[in-house]
């Protein structure tokens, strides 16, 4: 049975979360990112379809990924009618 790195998994986590702050204009701050056993989960909420496309793209370029659950909703901004 392989033995679980739960440091390096909330390692893996952060620079991915780095990494789409620094590669994109996707606001991080709604989103979350876990990995377990090499495996990537990616939660929160974004405007645009093309953001959840994006990182999961990046989440993809790292190496030891085996795979992306991607569960990032896309809730449209609406401007306020003021």
């Amino acid at each position: 049975m392989k033995q679980i790195d739960r440091g390096s998994e909330r390692k893996m986590a952060a620079d991915i979360m780095s990494a789409i702050q620094c590669m994109t204009t996707i606001p991080t701050e709604s989103l979350r990112v876990t990995v377990n056993e090499d495996w990537v989960c990616l939660r929160g909420a974004l405007n645009e379809p093309h953001q959840k496309e994006v990182a999961e793209e990046v989440v993809r370029q790292f190496s030891g990924v085996r795979g992306v659950t991607n569960l990032i909703t896309i809730t449209p901004h609406v401007p306020s009618q003021n």
